[in-house]
């Protein structure tokens, strides 16, 4: 059976793309070099702290620009070190571009949180007045309820949108799942908006339990390339 020469009419050698999708550098359609599109999911960054060296805080300030739309947190087994393990609270704060502190930029989010206990003598949940924040500069609560030990911590993932735009406000949005210091699952989501009256672009983002220090994992992703 001869070479295929054309499809549709077209010669495969100048072909780049099909169904307006480039193909990847280094793959080759009828032996003709032609580019792909990047992937839309990139890993940036990733820290880990464990028990043995907790951390005080897990800190991105390195990757958050222009380059994606879309910046996403993995969060994957995080609970308190030290502190006050019955009811630790993981928050979040931000900085905009060229400042530190992590004390200036208004806050507005919801918090809603579910529960059922392990023993299944109660359940119930919804909006949480006393978790959610308004215009403020304080952290911004994201779980409750977490231990100090391994089987009491929270996984989940975290959405910020257009972090490096200085056009408009940063909306994001949170689920997390955990297993309480209580014996029970808890459950948030989270959303709400940075800046009010204030656009400035975003460049770093701190996460860190209210009262002590904190293991686990979390990475961030870049998605949506601009």
């Amino acid at each position: 059976m001869p070479d295929i020469s054309k499809i549709n009419n077209v010669a495969v050698a100048d072909i780049s793309k099909l169904d307006a999708v480039t193909f990847a550098d280094g793959q080759k359609v009828n032996n003709q070099d032609v580019s792909l599109v990047t992937d839309a999911m990139v890993l940036i960054d990733e820290i880990t702290a464990t028990d043995g060296s907790p951390t005080a805080a897990f800190t991105f300030a390195t990757g958050i620009d222009s380059t994606y739309d879309v910046h996403m947190f993995e969060f994957i087994n995080i609970h308190a070190s030290e502190g006050e393990a019955a009811d630790d609270v993981f928050t979040f704060q931000v900085n905009a571009t060229d400042t530190t502190g992590y004390n200036a930029v208004n806050i507005t989010s919801t918090f809603n949180g579910y529960f059922h206990d392990e023993d299944d003598s109660g359940a119930g949940g919804g909006f949480d007045g006393g978790f959610d924040i308004v215009h403020s500069t304080a952290h911004a609560n994201l779980m409750r309820y977490i231990g100090t030990q391994n089987d009491e911590s929270t996984s989940g993932k975290m959405w910020f949108f257009g972090l490096a735009d200085g056009n408009n406000i940063k909306n994001f949005t949170g689920e997390f799942g955990s297993t309480a210091y209580y014996d029970a699952c808890y459950n948030t989501d989270i959303s709400g908006f940075i800046g009010l009256g204030d656009t400035t672009a975003i460049d770093d983002i701190r996460f860190k339990m209210e009262c002590g220090t904190v293991a686990g994992t979390i990475k961030l992703w870049g998605l949506g390339i601009s």
